[in-house]
């Protein structure tokens, strides 16, 4: 595992020392894909740094929650959830089915590492398990946003 973990290391600043340093000239295109973001709960409340932690060996305090959650509406635990919730039926509706490609299936060991033996670069999907791809192959979608180019941002 270890040496996986070299091995990826070792790729990623070879990938990295080819990169252009200022990304600040790329702009996004009206030709991609629709992207939207997720949508975050409003009223969060940036975390504090931690002003201290467990000492080892130290008994791990318990207690009840002092809240309660709320988890009607949900699917039953291990059931495969109703599609014809109307939010499941406007989530799929929203899907330009065009734009999702018929990739084939890729496998994976019994360890869940990719197999990439013989990979071909002729594959018409951008599988970054093998080649750390960061720009897809297709027109419509728009490069991974894979580094933060700016401390804080």
């Amino acid at each position: 595992m270890l040496a996986k973990l070299l091995v990826l290391a070792a790729l990623a600043l070879q990938v990295t020392a080819q990169l252009p340093t200022n990304l600040d000239g790329i702009q996004s295109s009206a030709s991609y894909a629709a992207q939207k973001s997720p949508v975050f709960p409003s009223g969060l409340v940036a975390k504090t740094p931690v002003a201290a932690v467990p000492t080892p060996g130290a008994t791990i305090p318990t207690a009840s929650l002092s809240q309660s959650a709320t988890l009607t509406g949900y699917p039953p635990t291990w059931t495969i959830p109703p599609t014809d919730s109307p939010e499941v039926v406007a989530a799929i509706a929203a899907i330009d089915w065009s734009l999702v490609p018929n990739s084939p299936v890729k496998t994976f060991d019994a360890s869940s590492n990719p197999i990439v033996t013989n990979y071909s670069a002729s594959d018409p999907d951008c599988w970054w398990s093998d080649t750390n791809c960061v720009v897809p192959k297709v027109s419509y979608l728009p490069p991974d946003i894979w580094y933060c180019p700016r401390d804080g941002g």
